[in-house]
């Protein structure tokens, strides 16, 4: 005997049936990497911090707590250079700026990051080691 011809719908149910519940199967979520919300209180930018507010006679009530939160001190920067444009000129400006925003444009980034999609290796010990003499 043969079967009969199957129905199309009855195949597109199916199939969106097996994709659904193929979405509800766990599986591990890919790891993000948030930046930190506060400034470590051991960071040295609390000490640039004090010495702009001195300096420029702009004092926060906010710069007497720990840990900051890295907003409050970016603006503070902000309002800080708003206010005495000289400020931007100051070493400690640019020391503070430079540690908490990575994307300032005297910031450096560090030696070895990860690219997403790259597959090098991230530490110098896995790295090969290259021949002192290159033979002839």
């Amino acid at each position: 005997m043969s079967r009969p011809p199957r129905s199309p719908i009855r195949f597109s149910v199916a199939a969106a049936f097996a994709l659904a519940l193929s979405a509800l199967i766990p599986s591990s979520a890919p790891a993000t990497y948030i930046g930190s919300e506060r400034i470590p209180t051991s960071s040295p930018v609390y000490r640039d911090l004090e010495r702009l507010a001195d300096t420029f006679g702009l004092m926060p009530p906010f710069l007497s707590m720990r840990p900051l939160r890295v907003v409050e001190a970016t603006a503070f920067l902000d309002a800080l250079v708003a206010a005495n444009p000289e400020a931007e000129a100051d070493p400690a400006y640019h020391r503070a700026r430079r540690e908490l925003d990575p994307d300032w444009r005297d910031s450096t980034r560090p030696l070895i990051r990860r690219v997403e999609g790259d597959e090098q290796p991230t530490s110098l010990f896995a790295m090969k080691t290259i021949p002192a003499t290159a033979p002839t």
